[in-house]
């Protein structure tokens, strides 16, 4: 779970399964579901399937697209350490709220 002070969230679902925990509630998503987090709300997203799930993500204000090509930096470097994830989600409004899994910590694509 983490959370964003400053940062809202849109997600629509198209295709696939995924499963949010948004605060205390569990949302099962699957094509055609449409979730907007404002700010402060813990959440987070699991793939609820072995098959390839796409969402389309937005977020406000800009700026946060650089959280992932720094991931994707970092993974490709093998510096995917919780310590080092934590660090780069701090400084782009990201509060880690639980435990990051190893397996968590993949490759997005496109």
């Amino acid at each position: 779970m983490h959370v964003h002070r400053v940062q809202e969230e849109t997600f629509y679902v198209l295709e696939g399964e995924c499963d949010w925990q948004v605060g205390d509630e569990r949302v099962r998503a699957t094509p055609g579901t449409y979730l907007f987090l404002p700010p402060g709300v813990p959440h987070n997203i699991a793939n609820a399937s072995d098959t390839i799930a796409r969402v389309l993500m937005t977020v406000s204000p800009p700026g946060h697209e650089r959280y992932f090509e720094e991931l994707s930096e970092t993974v490709a470097r093998g510096g995917a350490d919780p310590t080092t994830i934590a660090e780069l989600r701090a400084r782009y409004d990201t509060e880690q709220l639980s435990a990051l899994r190893s397996q968590a910590i993949s490759t997005p694509t496109a």
